[in-house]
């Protein structure tokens, strides 16, 4: 059986909604509410098993898929490199003509990039995407690949 909390007293006077209290039965639709007291329905996908997990059809899958054990080494973040650059004591500006170096912070396609993958600092990665655009600007690395 489907709980539901209503709580008005929480809520402006103009919105009316119904919040569902389990995320565990997302098979029902959720509706959600604009200012103006329409709601309209999203349809969410079934999911079946525990905390969000999809299964299809034919698939199958052990009791220990259903427990709450694994999830702890699920959410484990990866960790970033360390910054190459705050350990060595370079400049990366200094660094435009080691194209093997400047290699590392380009990916496959010749994009510059982001720092979530690269770990270096913010100050480092403005000043290593510098020494890549000024690299490429003197014929030193390909702009369109690694």
């Amino acid at each position: 059986m489907s709980r539901i909390i209503q709580l008005p007293h929480m809520l402006p006077s103009i919105w009316h909604h119904t919040i569902h209290s389990s995320a565990a039965r997302s098979s029902l639709p959720r509706l959600y509410a604009t200012k103006a007291g329409a709601s309209f329905q999203v349809p969410s996908k079934p999911t079946f098993g525990a905390f969000n997990r999809l299964f299809s059809p034919g698939e199958t899958y052990e009791p220990a898929d259903l427990n709450a054990s694994h999830i702890e080494s699920l959410k484990q973040r990866t960790s970033t490199p360390p910054d190459y650059f705050a350990i060595t004591g370079k400049n990366p500006l200094d660094c435009y003509k080691d194209v093997q170096l400047l290699s590392n912070f380009v990916t496959a396609m010749g994009h510059i990039a982001p720092r979530y993958k690269t770990g270096l600092s913010i100050t480092n990665q403005r000043r290593v995407a510098v020494a890549i655009r000024r690299a490429r600007a003197l014929g030193l690395m390909a702009y369109t690949r690694k």
